[in-house]
């Protein structure tokens, strides 16, 4: 039983985190998407795509137009929705 624990552990520990960063906005955005994710997977991470489950949720918009500011809002309440937050 002792062993079992130990290997549940250390499978814990070998799991990798995972995030999700939703972008929304202008060739800037993209730009920082881009480079947190860099971030991310450098710090040992997987970056993964909007639809499956993450650890990490990052929206990365912004405010300038109307629309951004309305989808950020959907994919928020989307994201709450189909979590386990």
């Amino acid at each position: 039983i002792e062993q079992i624990g130990e290997d549940k552990l250390n499978m814990e520990k070998e799991k990798k985190k995972v995030v999700s960063i939703i972008t929304f906005g202008c060739k800037v955005n993209q730009y920082e998407t881009n480079a947190m994710a860099q971030k991310f997977i450098e710090n040992g991470y997987d970056v993964v795509e909007t639809e499956e489950m993450a650890d990490v949720y990052i929206i990365n918009t912004c405010t300038v137009t109307n629309m951004a500011d309305r989808k950020s809002r959907q994919m928020l309440r989307r994201l709450l929705y189909t979590s386990d937050a």
